[in-house]
């Protein structure tokens, strides 16, 4: 309520709600969505023109790379009879630590960003569909997979981060279009 700044709001088209407010908004215009607000991010970069577009850290996998260092995700990965378990190690946690283990689905392995095949679970499994079609859908924006790991995501080229800055950020990004935006 405090926030009085310009805000942007987003539909993607669903048959059936004419009726609603979303109805109002499909005749605005539309952003491609997904599972998660990197998927709006993305959809709205390519919208505007940008490429490339960087993924970086969209590792989608649970792999070692997968989870940053602190007391409610210190542990590690197990599978019991197909299903995928994090136990957490760390005492610290406060969350966590009185479970034993923390299910988080079927084992599902899919593509990896170095090759062979890497562990996921059906939700990120979902993710990584969303992004693919997404990056289809969008061929003209070039869709760069910097995440050096995890799993690979089709359509996207995989460049190491160091690489694709030492290309690509050299070059000022014009915020211009940006500038009609930002009025009420």
């Amino acid at each position: 309520k405090a926030y009085k700044g310009p805000k942007f709001i987003s539909a993607s088209i669903n048959q059936g709600f004419e009726e609603t407010a979303h109805g109002i908004l499909k005749n605005k215009g539309e952003l491609a969505q997904g599972g998660s607000v990197a998927h709006m991010a993305y959809a709205l970069c390519a919208h505007m023109g940008c490429s490339p577009v960087m993924f970086v850290g969209m590792n989608l996998a649970l792999t070692e790379t997968s989870h940053f260092m602190q007391a409610d995700s210190a542990g590690h990965i197990k599978i019991v009879d197909g299903q995928i378990k994090w136990v957490v190690d760390d005492p610290r946690s406060k969350t966590l630590h009185a479970r034993t283990d923390i299910g988080m689905g079927a084992e599902t392995y899919v593509a990896g960003w170095w090759g062979g095949t890497v562990l996921t679970n059906t939700g990120l499994m979902t993710f990584i569909t969303a992004f693919e079609r997404l990056i289809e859908a969008f061929k003209d924006t070039v869709t760069l997979d910097c995440t050096e790991g995890g799993a690979r995501k089709r359509g996207a080229k995989r460049m190491f981060l160091c690489d694709a800055l030492a290309k690509y950020a050299a070059v000022p990004i014009d915020k211009s279009v940006l500038k009609p935006l930002l009025t009420l």
